[in-house]
């Protein structure tokens, strides 16, 4: 979603009087904001623990075995000069 945001944002920009400040869960580990907006936020590791949920059905499928699973996935999170998050 957050290029979609840059987009339109960018139409209108000469009409916006503030700053804007985006915060989206969408995987903005490699964003380059070129000094455009200031966008914060995070995201989840979705296709490690995609990955992880799979193991487990095949496994399970495979064995008959369906004990629980039981693990911590790090999110990640990024602020940039958000005043509401700092």
């Amino acid at each position: 979603m957050a290029p979609i945001t840059f987009a339109v944002l960018e139409t209108v920009r000469s009409k916006l009087t503030a700053p804007v400040y985006l915060v989206c869960f969408d995987d903005i580990q490699n964003y380059d904001p070129r000094g455009r907006f200031h966008l914060s936020g995070g995201s989840m590791p979705f296709g490690r623990m995609a990955d992880r949920a799979m193991e487990y059905l095949t496994t399970a499928a495979r064995t008959g075995k369906r004990e629980p699973i039981r693990e911590i996935f790090t999110p990640y999170v990024m602020i940039n000069d958000c005043p509401f998050l700092i």
